[in-house]
């Protein structure tokens, strides 16, 4: 039985198991039989659309996040500089 391991929702790697193991042993799916290594993988089980947008508000808020974070320790490091400071 061929099993797929995926990765950000693309099958990044195939592995054979034994025949009745079960897939999420190996951190995997049961391989369908149109897809490959490179491929979209959109498991049977769906998410509701209201799962959906919880999911991408979160991503996007840590996305904004890291931003902010980011544009004040670049602001803090160019006033150090302009000040001829050190940290």
């Amino acid at each position: 039985m061929n099993v797929c391991i995926v990765e950000n929702g693309i099958i990044s790697n195939v592995i054979v198991v034994p025949g009745q193991a079960d897939p999420a042993d190996f951190g995997g799916y049961l391989l369908p039989d149109d897809k490959w290594i490179g491929d979209v993988f959109q498991d049977k089980i769906s998410t509701t659309p209201e799962e959906r947008i919880t999911a991408l508000e979160s991503a996007t808020g840590k996305a904004i996040a890291d931003s902010d974070a980011m544009n004040v320790d670049q602001e803090y490091r160019l006033t150090l500089l302009e000040l001829g400071l050190n940290e």
